[in-house]
């Protein structure tokens, strides 16, 4: 066996040990992690595939840059972000380039979020009773129950029309992504619809207390801010001017 295929081997009987296998390349234990929980993207792989890579390769510390070439959700720079590693990637998908930004967000203060977060809430609730969605798109209003559809809206319409600062509005932003799925009442894992599963959706703006809560959980804990992620809008099949030839020491995807 070459040297090559011993160190696969090698790192395989590694990951095992660390986890199961099948689950590390599933999103399922996002679901628990602080910030990686804030939106769960089905393709997506789990935050300890990640971190137990960066270990086995002794990838740890700001003097790595970490490239992730197809960011979707973020799960590498968030990780990165809490090993203390430098993390640069490309996302071409707008929504899931704004879902990695809030995840990435330097937003620390709990409390000024929850108040930010309530104030969009009771705004909300004051203005959706007056929301006209016959206009809407069809497939949205297949997928939600006539109310749940106007307190959507209603939210998306305060996130974007709002004078909040642009971090603050990339978590409402990202709350408002993460009712979507529970609030239909069809199967939907973002960016899949299964219209043969049906469900009991969730109320909106209860929901959104839930995610709003949580979120501010998260920004209590402490982070290594000692290190540099960014993400940029921009397709991987081209070259990314921004990123410095052989700055590289891991690519993960």
């Amino acid at each position: 066996m070459s040297k090559k295929n011993k160190d696969i081997h090698k790192f395989l009987r590694y990951l095992r040990s660390n986890g199961n296998l099948e689950k590390l390349t599933t999103n399922s234990k996002n679901k628990t992690e602080a910030i990686q929980r804030w939106f769960s993207f089905l393709p997506g792989f789990s935050h300890m595939f990640v971190e137990n890579t960066f270990k086995f390769f002794n990838i740890i510390g700001n003097n790595y840059l970490v490239f992730d070439p197809f960011m979707g959700s973020a799960t590498t720079a968030v990780a990165g972000k809490k090993l203390g590693v430098n993390v640069v990637g490309n996302e071409s998908h707008r929504f899931l380039y704004e879902i990695g930004k809030a995840k990435i967000s330097p937003v620390r203060d709990p409390h000024l979020w929850d108040k930010i977060a309530m104030d969009v809430l009771k705004q909300a609730q004051r203005e959706w009773k007056k929301k006209n969605i016959a206009k809407e798109t069809p497939i949205l209003l297949k997928c939600y129950p006539k109310d749940h559809l106007k307190k959507l809206i209603t939210l998306r319409d305060i996130c974007y029309s709002s004078s909040i600062s642009p971090n603050y509005k990339r978590l409402v932003f990202i709350v408002v992504s993460s009712l979507l799925s529970r609030c239909s009442k069809v199967g939907i894992s973002i960016p899949y619809v299964s219209w043969s599963h049906t469900r009991i959706a969730e109320e909106p703006f209860s929901l959104f207390q839930k995610i709003k809560y949580q979120i501010k959980e998260d920004l209590s804990v402490k982070i290594n801010n000692n290190c540099n992620i960014k993400i940029y809008l921009h397709d991987s099949r081209l070259k990314n001017n921004k990123i410095k030839e052989n700055s590289v020491d891991l690519i993960f995807t």
